[in-house]
């Protein structure tokens, strides 16, 4: 297939173009600059501006749209700015591909939708592990874009009923040089205090992007969404003692024991066969 990748120069952008290129796909890059890193052909273009999303779609054609284009958290830009650049980058992304009949789009979403990592008022999960169906309570500019992101893909879906709108749930994305010196850590109760915001969550890049082949690849017109996360904590802390120590209140759902996640990933694995491949544990 030809896929079109939106924020294609950024630190992730390149592994999603990789990941596509090394299993048979032809992928084309999309952002405000191109990179000298990037191997394929990269149009430079604002993607907030609807015309240009447009233009871009109309002339390629791509057989489905990645679309990776975000402020990827707050303190970036001012908050009012990023909340609407994200809603517009999806919104763009979503009508120009409906008008022009492109029938796939691969969404970036985040955990931060679920109102945990960037919380002006603290919360804890309802239960353990989180999955798709966990409340979402972001109180911030970021999770709460990317959560308007996932309800304007349903509205699209709903719509367009031969489209496939995918939102993925991605977070604390590593690269493969950083991952390694994880295991450097020594992790002591005060070292992982500030962890507990982020679910103590993270996913290998490499990981994330085979997430977003798997799912344009996906063939199910309709509106679905997943997470994508390590299997594993990035905490070397039992997980048994992490919800003692950290959310004692939460209800648990099924039983987790030695490092295993407290975020649920079982529906990409059954529905989009993936599966963790990199790790930070020797």
């Amino acid at each position: 297939m030809k896929i079109l990748v939106t924020g294609s120069s950024g630190n992730f952008g390149k592994w999603v173009v990789k990941e596509l290129q090394e299993n048979g796909h032809t992928a084309i890059g999309a952002d405000l600059c191109a990179s000298s890193e990037l191997k394929c052909p990269t149009l430079t273009a604002d993607l907030t501006n609807a015309g240009e999303v447009y233009s871009i779609l109309a002339e390629e054609r791509p057989d489905g749209v990645i679309n990776l284009a975000a402020i990827p958290r707050p303190g970036i830009t001012p908050a009012r700015h990023t909340f609407l650049a994200n809603f517009e980058i999806a919104y763009n992304v979503f009508e120009a591909a409906a008008s022009l009949g492109i029938k796939k789009i691969v969404h970036a979403s985040t955990d931060s939708s679920y109102g945990f990592v960037f919380a002006k008022h603290p919360i804890k999960p309802k239960y353990l592990p989180i999955d798709e169906a966990h409340p979402q309570l972001p109180q911030d500019c970021y999770g709460g874009s990317k959560l308007l992101n996932e309800q304007t893909a349903q509205i699209f879906a709903r719509a367009n009923l031969d489209m496939q709108i995918i939102c993925l749930r991605i977070c604390g994305l590593i690269d493969p040089e950083s991952l390694h010196h994880l295991s450097e850590r020594d992790d002591t109760k005060e070292s992982i205090r500030d962890a507990w915001r982020g679910i103590f969550s993270y996913i290998d890049m490499r990981d994330a992007a085979l997430g977003f082949r798997l799912a344009v690849e996906r063939d199910a017109p309709g509106y679905d969404v997943f997470n994508i996360i390590a299997k594993d904590t990035i905490t070397k802390v039992d997980t048994k003692t992490l919800i003692s120590q950290c959310f004692p209140d939460a209800e648990i759902r099924s039983e987790l024991s030695g490092s295993e996640a407290l975020f649920s990933t079982e529906k990409a694995t059954r529905v989009l066969g993936w599966q963790q491949r990199h790790t930070w544990r020797k």
